[in-house]
């Protein structure tokens, strides 16, 4: 063993039982912390989170080459949990906004080429790279729209980095956009580590730069994303607002009618329903329902957990407005079933539901609406799992969806729902997912249902819907070449 190896092992056993030493950072007082950078020559030098802990490494090594501590600072840094990291990260970003100022020179050059402002506006301030860079390779994207032209800039940076951290810890970013991007990350880590810290990052920007051009990307827009076999994603480019207008419903009813009459033609038995819900749970739905991230309580059809579906397309959409609200990154999905009802009548532990008005006047079957919902409906975690108003042994619920009135619920006899309780049922379900669509969340920035036919590359752009009311049988073509990738546009087809 080497005398640096040694002394490398030394420092990292020195830091592993004691890890209080530099995690997490023992100043963490930006003030304090900007005097001491100041006295060792970092003033007007820009730090990012690494660079901190190699700071404080330093102090308990000021016998160590350059090269130990930058091997030890690489280990502690690579093996640091997330939490760990982000207070480095926080901490590096505010010791910046007290050292570092953009220049006017910089800022002036910014207002002046719009390209370079929107890094500006995205909180990216390593400006002097921005200009020498857009100098060298404007020629090659001044067609381009701006987010583009941002996404050339930093795929050279972060394109192969393999930690989302290391893009977030980048000294030039603000500590907002360091922010963003740390709830960006916390919002989507159940699935975080399938895609590559590139595909998240990419698809940041694409969020914050938002253009009526440009579809929304989504998690299945990924090289990692593996679909079941026969398995497809469509992402439709027509418009679906907030309010849902009949236009909209009816444009994309017709495409999924042709999506259905290219895939799934001649089935007699089986009937179309939906799940609506966020791109990313659609991912999830895809590799498996699991009734496990659902809840007890509060929902329709009894205390048991439960995976719903209806047969009202509307109604899911909302559903699907209503969760993607929340997280304004994320598209809105439509999980589509195609199912055997033959099929699914022969798991026979199932219930329908009527209501009062249409039980004839039975008593005590079990499958009352009026008895069943309320109670469900009403429903907390203070609740017995054993007041449950649905027998234990059933495997799927069918019956009216609900709507409120003067604080009372009423079924809604137009629009059907079911619940899915049990492993068995839940299994069935997913052998019947036929195909998922995601759409653009309205909730994003930069919405704007507006689109025009100005030229080819508008109208290699536009809705599929529109276009396949011109060209419906070359669009069956184009939707049979879409490979389990998916998020192809018209234009690449």
């Amino acid at each position: 063993m080497t005398d640096l190896h040694k002394q490398y092992e030394t420092m990292l056993e020195v830091i592993r039982s004691d890890r209080t030493l530099v995690f997490p950072p023992p100043v963490k007082e930006p003030d304090k912390l900007t005097e001491r950078l100041n006295k060792i020559d970092l003033r007007d030098h820009p730090v990012n989170g690494r660079k901190l802990l190699k700071y404080f490494v330093s102090l308990y090594g000021k016998d160590l080459t350059k090269q130990t501590i930058a091997s030890v600072v690489e280990h502690l840094w690579v093996n640091a949990s997330p939490q760990e990291k982000t207070e480095y990260v926080l901490l590096a970003s505010s010791v910046n906004s007290i050292n570092i100022k953009t220049s006017e020179a910089d800022l002036t050059t910014a207002k002046a080429d719009s390209p370079v402002k929107s890094f500006v506006d995205i909180g990216y301030f390593n400006l002097n790279d921005v200009i020498s860079w857009w100098e060298e390779e404007k020629e090659f994207y001044e067609e381009d729209s701006y987010d583009d032209i941002m996404l050339s800039f930093f795929r050279e940076k972060f394109g192969n980095v393999k930690d989302f951290m290391d893009i977030v810890d980048d000294k030039y970013f603000s500590k907002q956009t360091k922010i963003a991007l740390l709830d960006f990350y916390n919002n989507f880590l159940p699935i975080f580590y399938d895609y590559t810290p590139w595909e998240w990052f990419s698809w940041y920007i694409r969020m914050e730069c938002k253009s009526t051009s440009t579809p929304a990307p989504c998690p299945f827009n990924s090289v990692k994303t593996k679909l079941p076999k026969n398995l497809q994603h469509f992402y439709y480019q027509g418009t679906i607002s907030k309010q849902i207008k009949d236009e909209e419903l009816k444009q994309l009813r017709e495409f999924i009618n042709l999506i259905m009459e290219i895939k799934h033609p001649g089935q007699d038995d089986s009937n179309i329903w939906y799940h609506g819900t966020t791109s990313v749970a659609a991912s999830n739905i895809a590799r498996r329902i699991d009734l496990t991230v659902c809840s007890h309580f509060n929902h329709a059809f009894g205390f048991h957990r439960s995976f719903y579906i209806g047969d009202n397309l509307k109604f899911c959409l909302i559903w699907a407005l209503k969760k993607a609200m929340t997280l304004r990154t994320v598209n809105c999905a439509l999980v589509v079933f195609c199912i055997n009802e033959g099929e699914l009548h022969l798991i026979q532990d199932y219930l329908k539901l009527i209501s009062n008005e249409d039980s004839q006047g039975h008593v005590n079957t079990g499958n009352i609406w009026e008895e069943i919902v309320p109670a469900s409906k009403d429903s907390d975690e203070n609740s017995n799992l054993d007041d449950d108003p649905i027998r234990p042994n059933v495997q799927w619920v069918e019956g009216p969806s609900l709507k409120q009135i003067e604080n009372s619920w009423v079924p809604k006899k137009e629009e059907i729902i079911r619940s899915f309780r049990t492993d068995k049922s839940t299994k069935f379900l997913q052998s019947q997912l036929a195909f998922i669509i995601t759409f653009k969340n309205p909730m994003t920035k930069g919405y704007d249902s507006q689109f025009s036919l100005k030229n080819l590359e508008d109208f290699r752009q536009f809705p599929y819907v529109h276009v396949i009311l011109f060209m419906k049988r070359f669009m069956a073509i184009c939707l049979i070449q879409c490979e389990i990738s998916g998020c192809r546009r018209a234009k690449e087809f």
